[in-house]
């Protein structure tokens, strides 16, 4: 084990930066090199006088800088340094954390949020308190699909999105994540076999996982998934159920065309398929085809959520059901939540009802255009595709360049953004690309500009060669 004894500035204000600052300096000297194991927690606290949890933040802090890995039960490993590390002539340029520019956070598709939202939320919560409203919303509410106002703004929501649903058939949900939770909780089993895209919503794959679900890729094209391989895999698997995302598909920006949806809901009608659309992005798509699950209703679950398309925090969502099958979902609601928060969901409702919501969407929008015009500008010359006013580019990286070390190299420089791996189903034949998120992470223009600045550079890297192991 490498006796590693880091020195550590006097006076620190923050000792696990500290930490992360001499291991950085340490790894650009040569002093620690690829492969040698860092003292256990509890014995490098006690050496340096600290907390053992000040150690285990500073680990975790390298780990997402990309200067270590760690795997339970065999301890802390020093790997290949990042571009930047390796550059550096002399140690003592490393930048310290006082000084060191915040992150820049391309890695989560976030809407853009304003003052505005601020005094939205703030008048909807005055006014909730003048019209004596506030008193309702402290006790248990049922049904547990939510209250009859809600669920009539829900459906007003998916109808604006094509999805024309009466309120009967509308929950209303903790959000997107939520949602799919409900569905797949009360349609499926255990061990049953769900089909998605290759490339698929790193959530969706968690998801799938703890509730025991076998996840399988389907195939796609430019287009999206391929009907001709969802016939295939349900053949062979016997697959219960379909997780799609026909429009603005993250990562790919897949849209489906009519006929691709059509084809997908015959194949799906033939093998008895329950469908899940994910209609959180359709709201950003322009002239979109109509929704899948209108080629399928008797079979068809369809989500949205206010979460990325107006504001994070406005936990709501709704999830249509078959016409006639909202007690279907009864399982799913008691298992995971007795009911959506009534307090979020009457403020959803009123910017519903009173346009607030769509005048947030529109701004959306609007501010999504000039950002994907920055990143046309700044990435130009690179193959990545792109929507108008697409919440993320999705970027195809140069032959010499392996997704995993791009991550690893543009965090090092301050940038986060994320790597098809992410996103992939199984981990063969992924393609080398990154997904680029242009909403909220980055709080500003310049802030955005900056970012892809940096991916810029990186991309054209001389050297970029020494980033492909062996």
């Amino acid at each position: 084990m490498t006796k590693w004894n880091p020195r550590l500035p006097a006076g620190q204000r923050c000792p696990s930066q500290a930490i992360v600052s001499a291991l950085a300096h340490d790894i650009a000297s040569g002093a620690l090199r690829p492969g040698q194991r860092l003292p256990p927690h509890r014995e490098l606290a006690y050496r340096l006088g600290i907390a053992v949890a000040t150690v285990t933040k500073a680990y975790a802090e390298a780990r997402l800088r990309g200067y270590v890995r760690s795997a339970v039960g065999n301890g802390t490993f020093v790997i290949e340094p990042p571009l930047s590390e390796r550059r550096r002539i002399r140690p003592e340029e490393v930048t310290e954390p006082d000084t060191a520019e915040p992150r820049i956070d391309l890695s989560f598709n976030t809407p853009v949020t304003t003052l505005g939202h601020a005094v939205a939320l703030a008048d909807a919560l005055q006014q909730l308190g003048t019209d004596c409203r506030a008193a309702r919303l402290l006790d248990y509410k049922r049904p547990w699909a939510g209250q009859d106002r809600y669920r009539r703004a829900g459906a007003a929501w998916l109808g604006a999105l094509g999805c024309n649903v009466g309120a009967e058939d509308v929950t209303v949900t903790g959000g997107a994540q939520h949602a799919a939770c409900i569905a797949l909780l009360s349609t499926l089993r255990a061990g049953d076999v769900l089909l998605c895209d290759e490339l698929t919503d790193p959530l969706a794959k968690l998801q799938a996982n703890t509730l025991g679900l076998q996840l399988r890729g389907v195939p796609a094209d430019a287009e999206g998934m391929r009907a001709d391989a969802l016939d295939t895999l349900c053949r062979k698997t016997r697959a219960r159920g379909l997780l799609c995302m026909p429009d603005h598909h993250s990562p790919t920006l897949a849209v489906m065309p009519e006929t691709g949806r059509r084809a997908l809901a015959e194949v799906a009608r033939r093998h008895d398929l329950m469908i899940l659309e994910h209609a959180v992005y359709r709201p950003l798509v322009e002239d979109a085809p109509r929704p899948l699950s209108a080629f399928a209703p008797e079979r068809s679950f369809f989500l949205s959520s206010f979460s990325k398309i107006i504001v994070p925090g406005l936990r709501v969502g709704f999830l249509a059901a078959p016409p006639g099958r909202t007690r279907d979902l009864v399982l799913g609601l008691g298992a995971t939540s007795w009911m959506t928060a009534p307090l979020l969901a009457e403020v959803a409702a009123d910017w519903i009802e009173s346009g607030v919501a769509a005048h947030f969407a529109t701004l959306q929008r609007d501010e999504l255009r000039v950002r994907n015009q920055l990143a046309e500008r700044h990435l130009a010359g690179f193959t990545m595709k792109a929507l108008p006013s697409g919440m993320h580019v999705w970027l195809s990286l140069p032959p010499a360049w392996r997704a995993d070390a791009f991550v690893r190299e543009a965090g090092a420089r301050g940038t986060l953004v994320l790597g098809s791996d992410a996103f992939a189903v199984r981990r063969a034949n992924v393609p080398h690309r990154i997904r680029i998120s242009l909403g909220g992470g980055a709080g500003s223009h310049a802030q955005l500009e900056q970012g892809l600045k940096t991916l810029a550079a990186l991309l054209v890297a001389g050297d970029s060669t020494a980033y492909i192991p062996g």
